[in-house]
């Protein structure tokens, strides 16, 4: 994880310099030189806010519940099970959504949604099958959200 802050660390000194040696070098004037400053602490502040997400993401994978140590649980067990992994994936993309740059905040609510509902699907009377069932629907759902987000996390989480 070191690495990955290093490495996104170092893009955005890069970048700055670039803009610096870009902008700053010809110029004689104090609105490019402010130009240049504004171009700096976005491009900082964007690669501040990819750093802080992703490695939200990273500790937020890390922290799903493992799977039952056992593939033959009773029924209660397996809702328990299930009840406490959506729970804490509902937590975990909610922290992701508040630390989230603008275009993925609304993807993260769409997914935080889904899971919401499978929550609502463990605790309402039925099968596990039928739990299995709406939750598969629920998640195709909020697959554009999902895809969204993945592309975000393969792009600029490495």
């Amino acid at each position: 994880m070191a690495r990955r802050r290093h490495q996104v660390l170092s893009a955005a000194v890069a970048g700055a310099c670039v803009t610096l040696c870009a902008c700053g070098a010809g110029s004689g004037s104090s609105a490019t030189g402010s130009s240049a400053a504004s171009a700096r602490a976005a491009t900082s502040r964007s690669a501040e806010l990819t750093v802080r997400f992703c490695d939200n993401a990273n500790s937020f994978m890390r922290q799903i519940p493992a799977a039952p140590p056992t593939k033959h649980l009773s029924t209660a067990l397996a809702r328990g099970n299930l009840r406490k992994v959506l729970q804490s994936t509902v937590e975990g993309f909610t922290r992701l959504e508040a630390v989230a740059p603008s275009s993925l905040r609304e993807p993260l609510a769409a997914i935080v949604a889904v899971y919401k509902s499978d929550e609502k699907a463990v605790t309402a009377p039925g099968s596990l099958a039928q739990i299995s069932e709406s939750t598969v629907k629920g998640n195709a759902s909020g697959s554009a959200a999902f895809q969204q987000v993945l592309r975000y996390i393969s792009a600029r989480c490495k």
